[in-house]
């Protein structure tokens, strides 16, 4: 990769021609070629940093500038008390400037033992351009056995073709490419009651219930991860060899192999990692069941009951009441974790006091199925609809409570799945947080080539798929090509991916600025939508 412009992100230029060359002088305030990353665990309570990786890296980020050396590019909460942070920098001085600012009770290398694994089998599953200049998601199983390899290659084209094929991630498709990693475990499965199987990541669920997944060999996943090759591992997930609910953030995205829940956790963690949002369902941090004995004001008008549970596979294995009265209840026909929903438009509760009450209609036909649980519940009275809009369209500020009581607020009523975990799309507010996140990681340039033509020098974009380069176009979206010679646009050659000029005109400093314009994006005010290249021109007719 050549040098980077201050800021915007720069592809390499290809020269096919052997004649003599004019180059654009280089800006004095470039970026390297080469960046420094680097991977940490703070504990939440100490503040004291463990260092888990540390690696160079070709692909920048355009925060970065000679006036911000260093940056957090990731930061997320992890399970144990720890938060994942991991820094971008230009220099190792500005990396560990930054990580001492972050880290005031100190950092300290995490103690590493030799990592041994069975050797990775690693296929691309989506290819869109080179790893340089693309977001990589490395999905990686644990609890397949040698036998089961064809499944594992299997759940992971389903899942992918879930999510970016005709799923929440489709409209910012071009920026991806998409790996599978199969690493042999010995045992099938993963671990129940805190106790992990001997497999090669050894993912488990904390107790019973369908819900957290988490790992015991994170230093395997890390090593494994880079068997995709140089700046192939920006997202790494690990996906368990089980049917049922459980997924995690954090330093791993942690999903299931799940036929009906499997894709609807894996899109709900990703918006985590690649938009950096919080929850936006209420109570979203609370890992345990209960039943609701609540009063009404009878000020509202409308109502919503929103609960989750496992194994009630059987008509009436699970029967919730209202005041007493049995509510209409279907099961969704197996033992996986599901979202069920009472919508009231007509009239809200009296004043007073209310009970919401759950029973078991029956015990389990097998002793070896999960248990039947009531996961979550969550009801919540709404004024008319001229007080709050239940409009998947509507884009406000409506509020989310955590079980403390804190208020944040969230875009939309119910339209996106980072509140309704069963929406298979992102609102518009996300959506347009996710495009301009993973381009701050890319430039929209892959490369500029130039060649001869006879006495002409021609040089071509290649442009990231996007605009009329998509297979499944978005309508409204466009690029906004413009040449420049010498810091003036030449504007006979406006919108044009391939111009040719002759031998004197290429005299000068050549550079194009390639914008998109997309419906996705409303506002852009740090100018992520444009990328500007460099031109080295091949002179030709010499």
């Amino acid at each position: 990769m050549h040098p980077v412009f201050p800021i915007l992100t720069v592809a390499s230029v290809t020269v096919a021609a052997t004649q003599q060359h004019v180059l654009l002088a280089p800006s004095s305030n470039t970026l390297p070629t080469t960046f420094i990353e680097l991977s940490l665990h703070r504990h939440l309570s100490t503040n004291h940093c463990s260092i888990l990786d540390q690696s160079q890296t070709t692909q920048p980020d355009r925060r970065l500038s000679p006036k911000t050396p260093a940056i957090v590019s990731e930061q997320r909460r992890d399970f144990n008390n720890f938060e994942y942070i991991k820094i971008l920098g230009t220099s190792p001085a500005s990396v560990t400037t930054l990580t001492t600012t972050l880290c005031p009770a100190g950092a300290t290398p995490l103690q590493h033992t030799t990592v041994a694994y069975p050797p990775p089998t690693v296929k691309q599953l989506i290819s869109s351009g080179p790893s340089s200049n693309r977001i990589d998601v490395v999905l990686m199983g644990d609890g397949y056995t040698r036998a089961q390899e064809s499944l594992f290659f299997d759940d992971m084209q389903r899942l992918t073709d879930e999510m970016w094929d005709a799923g929440a991630f489709e409209e910012v498709l071009p920026f991806f490419n998409v790996w599978a990693v199969f690493v042999e475990s010995r045992e099938s499965g993963i671990g129940v009651g805190g106790v992990a199987k001997d497999t090669v990541f050894g993912l488990y669920r904390d107790g019973t219930e369908l819900r957290g997944v988490y790992p015991s060999k994170p230093e395997v996943a890390r090593a494994v991860c880079k068997a995709t090759g140089p700046n192939a591992c920006d997202f790494p997930s690990l996906i368990a060899n089980d049917p049922f609910y459980g997924g995690l953030g954090g330093e791993f995205t942690i999903g299931t192999s799940s036929h009906t829940t499997g894709t609807l956790v894996l899109r709900h963690e990703f918006g985590h990692t690649m938009i950096q949002v919080g929850e936006e369902y209420d109570g979203g941090e609370a890992y345990r069941p209960y039943i609701l004995n609540f009063t009404s004001t009878g000020d509202f008008q409308r109502w919503h009951l929103r609960i989750t549970a496992s194994g009630v596979e059987t008509p009436d294995s699970l029967q919730v009441l209202l005041d007493g009265k049995k509510l209409d209840w279907t099961t969704s026909g197996d033992l996986d974790r599901h979202f069920s929903d009472w919508i009231n438009n007509e009239s809200g509760f009296s004043e007073g006091e209310h009970t919401l009450e759950f029973r078991q209609g029956y015990p389990p036909a097998s002793p070896d199925a999960p248990i039947r649980q009531l996961c979550s519940v969550t009801l919540h009275e709404f004024g008319s609809q001229e007080e709050y809009h239940f409009s998947p369209d509507y884009i406000g500020a409506f509020p989310t409570f955590s079980l403390s009581g804190k208020k944040s607020y969230r875009p939309s009523h119910e339209s996106c799945l980072m509140r309704n975990m069963s929406s298979p799309h992102f609102c518009p507010v996300c959506k347009e947080g996710l495009f301009l996140q993973l381009l701050r990681r890319v430039s929209l340039i892959d490369d500029v080539t130039t060649t001869c033509l006879g006495d002409k020098s021609v040089a071509k974009l290649h442009l990231l798929p996007f605009a009329h380069h998509r297979k499944k176009p978005v309508f409204g979206e466009r690029y906004v090509i413009t040449w420049f010679k010498d810091g003036e646009a030449v504007e006979r050659l406006n919108g044009k991916e391939e111009i040719a000029v002759g031998s004197l005109e290429v005299v000068g400093e050549w550079s194009v600025s390639v914008r998109i314009d997309t419906p996705i994006v409303r506002s852009d005010p740090d100018g992520i939508l444009e990328s500007v290249q460099g031109v080295v021109w091949s002179r030709c007719g010499l």
